[in-house]
């Protein structure tokens, strides 16, 4: 009874103690949740990140080829969910002119639709494999623009990696001059798209959400007027081929040509349930990229988002050839581990360089991230 009268008439020891106690729970039950937050944001980025270039490309296999305006429709959700999030003072708004918006505007537009496109018209393997060619055509772009050169360890690594993508795509029957052609655009704009990113957030002092607010209605306007072009003579162009001589070329379902014999221009399109249902699937998990992503940015380590990047690239491939049912034979799977292996190796040592460089190591060397699956 005594020690029940101390504490509950305010006893400094008891007091104390329990506020020692309670703040103590608090802060475990705080740093818990937010834990937990992590996690689930790390699964929720790999799911939506993968699923949103499996579910493009089942999209493009389903028929609807019009990746112009499936980018617009990303770039149009993005602006209203970042709009939300502004508004609830989770992202603070920060202006900025077009002028200076400009070179990110391009380089995005040019780059998701050339992505989304070279999607649609390969394999998910080449699709993936062609998306490591950005880290030495970035550094080749940075060499122009400042004379900086690799390490002869990382010219080495890339050297590998540009042989075994080669090799690799080289054997994929369904690779055309077409495809080819596209993925090379796709690398260019991706290289320009995040160097000029890097730049106007630098220049202009935004954070990835700030810049996503900014930038999307630009993209939505810009894509929408690009559509009649891209969404018209463009994929009647690219996915005339009829049906049954995809069919027998490639010997797999991975061709948006196998549904139908050839492709109307957007307006004469006839969407399915299913088409739309995926649509929609898709602008969803658009939207869990973006905001996941900014939120594992800011709460993990370089190296964590290298690693998860590379979980990502691996899954894209591994389920794409399951769920596309690709046909790969032994020298296409050896190409395709030295290529993940070598993008592996390049993201440690450029790591490691960055650390003895600013531990007092000469050179200023940047880390450049792996693309991660494109958040279209």
């Amino acid at each position: 009874m005594k020690s029940s009268v101390n504490l509950s008439t305010g006893n400094g020891n008891g007091s104390n103690g329990s506020s020692s106690s309670s703040s103590s729970s608090v802060n475990g039950s705080s740093s818990a949740s937010t834990s937990l937050l992590l996690v689930a944001s790390i699964l929720c980025n790999i799911i939506c990140s993968v699923g949103i270039v499996l579910v493009n490309k089942r999209i493009a296999v389903a028929g609807f080829v019009y990746m112009t305006f499936l980018t617009a429709l990303h770039f149009a959700v993005a602006f209203g969910v970042m709009t939300v999030v502004v508004r609830l003072g989770v992202v603070e708004h920060k202006f900025v002119r077009f002028g200076a918006l400009f070179p990110v505007v391009a380089g995005c537009v040019g780059s998701v639709v050339a992505s989304n496109f070279a999607l649609a018209v390969n394999s998910v393997t080449t699709y993936q494999l062609a998306k490591l060619i950005t880290i030495p055509s970035m550094l080749a772009i940075e060499y122009m623009m400042s004379g900086k050169l690799p390490s002869k360890k990382i010219a080495a690594i890339l050297t590998v990696m540009l042989i075994a993508v080669s090799f690799t795509t080289s054997l994929d029957l369904s690779l055309t001059p077409a495809g080819c052609v596209i993925a090379i655009a796709m690398v260019a704009f991706t290289s320009i798209g995040q160097i000029a990113t890097q730049q106007v957030q630098k220049r202009q002092g935004l954070n990835a959400m700030q810049l996503l607010h900014q930038t999307s209605p630009y993209n939505t306007l810009a894509l929408l007027v690009l559509a009649p072009f891209f969404d018209g003579s463009l994929v009647t162009w690219l996915f005339a081929a009829p049906a049954a001589a995809s069919t027998a070329s490639t010997g797999s379902s991975d061709s948006p040509a196998t549904t139908q014999p050839g492709v109307v221009p957007l307006w004469e399109f006839q969407p399915t349930g299913e088409i739309v249902g995926l649509i929609l699937i898709s602008a969803l998990l658009s939207i869990g990229v973006n905001l996941t992503n900014y939120y594992v940015v800011a709460r993990t380590s370089p190296v964590t988002y290298q690693v998860l990047g590379h979980v990502k690239n691996c899954l894209v491939l591994t389920l794409g050839v399951i769920l596309f049912s690709q046909q790969l034979v032994g020298m296409q799977v050896l190409g395709i581990i030295v290529a993940v292996g070598t993008a592996i190796l390049y993201s440690e040592t450029r790591r490691k360089e960055a650390e003895r460089a600013s531990s007092g190591g000469s050179g200023n060397v940047p880390v450049l991230r792996i693309p991660a699956v494109r958040r279209e």
